[in-house]
């Protein structure tokens, strides 16, 4: 099995190192390394009351939300997921 050869488990294509998921995704390997050792500082975190219970809010911000967006769009939203995975899973 080479590098670019995709690696399959029940229907999902495996991520096998964090060089797999920069690939996937479309960034750096380097800037996925920076973002899990500075993650806790890039959310702006808020409290919002929509039924009149607060209810807190983390928000992703700069390269942390551009690289969730792009696992959403990439990986999240074109895998096959088993049946039994349902959460964020779109229709489930």
């Amino acid at each position: 099995m080479t590098k670019s050869e995709p690696v399959e488990l029940g229907g999902l294509s495996l991520l096998r190192d964090l060089g797999d998921l920069a690939e996937r995704v479309r960034v750096r390997e380097q800037t996925l390394h920076r973002l899990i050792e500075s993650a806790t500082g890039d959310y702006n975190v808020y409290t919002i009351k929509p039924n009149g219970k607060p209810r807190k809010i983390e928000s992703p911000r700069g390269v942390l939300k551009q690289v969730q967006r792009h696992i959403a769009g990439h990986i999240a939203n074109t895998e096959r997921f088993p049946t039994h995975v349902c959460g964020g899973v779109a229709g489930r």
